[in-house]
């Protein structure tokens, strides 16, 4: 059995049209003489369109659909060992039109990650604050008492002031959660935040990225919010940013280094203005890969399915 925490239909049921003869004319309504996996797949869909409960089509649906690719040999399949132990991952990733990764996964949540870092000095003296309550609950009450003990002195009112002062001084000093904060490295230059923040959300934005790494390659992809299962959060929490579990990612190979050419971003002599956009689009493009580029022996899947067996 799968469980699903991803889930496109779209692009499963359009590339099912597309693969299976007559099951498109099917699903629009043209009777068609079907049979196998293509007639199971227009009898779902249509259950779907008469209001069956969408999930259970669309489960069952891809579990055919990933049989049957299988079955013709359209799919690398590649498990935990697989990764850190085929040799011909790249080539035969370029070969073939699907792959099937299993593994152990790292989620990576661009928007929360943007979203902590800006709130990171907050979040410091929050932490700060809690974690000594205690002492400062105790340092207060500390300071309530000297200060009633100097009240009640005999001593003059110009020396009791100066005695008072020096509490407060003292007391401001011991419970100043800004300066405990930066003690406890939980503090970092505001300046320093706010560029790395622009930095992040002009690289990544609200990117959710799922990865499944091997000593032989990395498969990399992006998953799209309307798709998800469960919210970006709830995933992370559930399963960790680093999963425990295994979980498989089925898919279309989208960039493979096995299929990288050469090609040059050395600036162009504009003689239009068409070059010259095109200069600058290839001057950007520099900037973009140092965010989004590739790694070695990363592969990048555009994903159909991400779920874990039970």
């Amino acid at each position: 059995m799968k469980n699903f925490i991803y889930l496109n239909d779209h692009k499963m049921y359009s590339l099912a049209a597309q693969h299976f003869a007559g099951l498109a004319e099917s699903l629009v309504g043209v009777d068609q003489e079907l049979e196998g996996t293509a007639q199971h797949l227009a009898e779902l869909f249509k259950a779907e369109q008469r209001g069956v409960d969408k999930r259970y089509v669309q489960d069952y649906a891809y579990t055919l659909f990933e049989k049957h690719l299988i079955e013709v040999e359209k799919v690398l399949t590649l498990d935990r060992e697989a990764l850190d132990t085929r040799e011909d991952i790249l080539p035969e990733a370029s070969r073939l039109s699907f792959v099937k990764v299993t593994g152990k996964a790292v989620f990576l949540d661009a928007q929360t990650m943007i979203d902590n870092l800006k709130r990171f000095n907050k979040i410091g003296e929050a932490i700060t604050f809690v974690t000594n309550y205690g002492d400062l609950n105790r340092l207060h009450e500390e300071y309530r008492s000297l200060v009633e003990k100097v009240n009640q002195s005999s001593a003059n009112k110009h020396m009791k002031q100066a005695k008072l002062k020096e509490l407060e001084r003292a007391y401001q000093n011991s419970t100043d959660i800004k300066e405990l904060v930066k003690n406890s490295n939980l503090h970092a230059d505001q300046n320093f935040i706010e560029s790395v923040s622009l930095l992040l959300d002009y690289g990544y934005q609200d990117q959710f990225e799922i990865q499944l790494k091997g000593s032989q390659a990395l498969f990399s992809s992006l998953l799209s919010q309307e798709y998800l299962r469960e919210t970006q959060q709830q995933i992370v929490r559930r399963y960790a940013k680093l999963t425990d579990r295994s979980f498989t990612l089925f898919g279309v190979v989208t960039q493979n280094p096995h299929d990288k050419e050469d090609m040059s971003s050395e600036s162009l002599n504009a003689k239009s203005i068409k070059e010259a956009v095109i200069n600058l689009a290839l001057q950007l493009s520099n900037v973009d890969t140092n965010f989004a580029g590739r790694s070695s022996g990363e592969i990048t899947i555009d994903p159909i399915a991400v779920y874990t067996e039970l």
